[in-house]
């Protein structure tokens, strides 16, 4: 009984520092996982398009002003319907903008966060940490930062491989 009080602690011992020595960790840093994905690039290049097209609607409208001449009265009322119509446009574009971008960065970190947890499953991580700046991560070793294969996978995820 005497060996059992003192084999019975060792054995704990060992079987939990095993336990704890097989966890699977890693950290992604998060702003080059978001900028490097795939889908943000394609949303940055659907983004930019948008934005040359409504450049292009409101210089049009800017064009038509500048040629209209400040000193003609009846073209002065026209002159400033189109400044009115400029500035509306204007608005509306840039709230659209602000929407469009806040719903589709949203819709980003969803598919990154579904692959990332699938990454995880897959590559028997228990547990993967976001490091983005805010202190979360004070310190961690880099051989744990796992960023590039998280980002390689993603990438084939979102192409469809």
């Amino acid at each position: 009984m005497k060996t059992f009080y003192i084999f019975a602690p060792i054995f704990i011992i060992n079987l939990l520092s095993c336990s704890f020595s097989e966890k699977k960790q890693g950290y992604i840093i998060m702003n080059t996982v978001f900028s490097d994905y795939k889908g943000t690039l394609e949303f940055k290049k659907k983004a930019t398009q948008k934005e040359s097209r409504y450049k292009s609607m409101l210089d049009s409208i800017k064009l038509e002003i500048d040629l209209i001449p400040i000193s003609i009265k009846n073209k002065s009322e026209k002159r400033d319907s189109l400044i009115k119509l400029y500035n509306q446009t204007y608005s509306k574009i840039a709230d659209f903008n602000k929407s469009f971008v806040e719903s589709e960065e949203l819709k980003i970190w969803s598919q990154i966060n579904q692959y990332v947890s699938e990454f995880g499953k897959e590559r028997d991580y228990d547990l993967i940490f976001g490091a983005n700046g805010n202190g979360s991560i004070m310190y961690a070793d880099s051989s744990l930062n796992i960023t590039p294969e998280v980002l390689k996978y993603i990438n084939e995820k979102y192409s469809g491989k």
